[in-house]
């Protein structure tokens, strides 16, 4: 089945919050909790999926600050393993299992593990791809403009960064009232031409929804955006938006997440390029 999120945890039986709301990595997950963002974060936690000889594991201060990774892939169970598990679960007398939050995160047993073929089912469950494009396209709009209230790179962020990370430039002094420009935010004349950009173009029919209705160009903001919306800018405008306002690098990544998404959405995929883009992402 797929969902999003939420709906992912109610169909699952497994509570996506919280330090093991991952249900693949279970108690083996690395999630760490923020001292000021006050939240679990997976941050650094990609490296474990790297392959073993990949030159990223062995970077000790380009993510966390003094950290290596050696750690392989969580096991994923099967069919017959999560029926397994749910035989074993203690009902408690005041609701709930037995080791939730710390050995599980199991809220419920979903009554769709009941059908005959259920337990032979490689991927019984799957996030939509529309809205996990939409967060991240959302996510990097808001960060690279420096959406205030929406953006993820705020003053408790860059708190925690500078307990967790080595990144000397983008450190909030002690005093300071303004965080550090980053150099993946776009500058605020450049943004104003970005979004003047934005509110010309046009779009053949039934191939988008007018965006310009949605830009606000005097307090740089976009407004009202479906996921269709983020699809279009994420598939098709990020590559032009941000070209030649963001270092060559970041411009770059960009561009390749970009196109990424593009082939997961193309009318034909073949098996080829999910395999490429498995080993490239």
């Amino acid at each position: 089945m797929v969902h999003d999120l939420p709906a992912y945890g109610i169909w699952a039986g497994w509570c996506v919050h919280g330090q093991l709301c991952c249900p693949v990595c279970i108690a083996n997950s690395d999630a760490f909790w923020l001292s000021h963002g006050s939240k679990f974060s997976f941050f650094d936690c990609h490296r474990r999926f790297l392959p073993p000889n990949h030159p990223f594991r062995q970077l000790s201060n380009a993510f966390q600050k003094n950290t290596t990774v050696t750690k392989g892939l969580s096991k994923r169970l099967n069919g017959d393993e999560i029926v397994a598990w749910h035989s074993r679960l203690v009902q408690k007398g005041d609701g709930g299992f037995e080791g939730y939050g710390t050995e599980h995160n199991w809220t419920h047993i979903c009554g769709l593990w009941e059908l005959p073929y259920a337990k032979g089912l490689i991927l019984p469950h799957n996030i939509d791809m529309m809205h996990q494009e939409h967060n991240v396209a959302e996510s990097i709009i808001s960060m690279c403009f420096d959406i205030k209230y929406k953006t993820k790179d705020n003053m408790k962020a860059r708190r925690d960064l500078a307990e967790i990370c080595d990144r000397p430039t983008l450190q909030i002094v002690e005093g300071q009232t303004k965080k550090p420009r980053a150099p993946y935010c776009v500058k605020i004349k450049d943004k104003k031409q970005i979004f003047r950009w934005l509110k010309t173009l046009k779009f053949t029919d039934h191939y988008a929804a007018n965006i310009k209705r949605l830009v606000n160009v005097d307090n740089t903001k976009l407004i009202g955006l479906k996921s269709h919306d983020y699809h279009i800018i994420m598939e098709r405008l990020m590559p032009v938006m941000f070209r030649g306002y963001l270092h060559d690098d970041l411009w770059r990544m960009l561009a390749e997440l970009s196109y990424f998404y593009r082939q997961l959405c193309a009318k034909e995929i073949s098996k080829k390029m999910m395999q490429k883009l498995e080993r490239r992402i």
